[in-house]
């Protein structure tokens, strides 16, 4: 009976040598996805350069990001 003791002991100190690997593996997806994210919202700012900056296309984003800020004034205006 004393070899189940035993045996437990042994898992027991394989789990404690590992126990941030779970942390470490989150943080290392979590920092690769970033990168990744980062990579193509930069490649989209380079393929949109050139058509962000003509004036029509201004003038719209200009007009969207007026309406979403209004919108909000509405709504913190008329919110409990």
């Amino acid at each position: 009976m004393s070899t189940g003791s035993t045996g437990g002991r042994a898992a027991g100190a394989q789990a404690a040598g590992c126990r941030g690997c779970g942390s470490l593996l989150l943080t290392t997806v979590h920092i690769l996805i970033g990168l990744i994210w980062s990579a193509v919202l930069i490649g989209f700012a380079h393929v949109l350069h050139g058509r962000l900056r003509k004036p029509q296309a201004r003038r719209l984003l200009d007009r969207i990001t007026g309406t979403v800020i209004a919108a909000f004034g509405i709504r913190l205006a008329l919110g409990d």
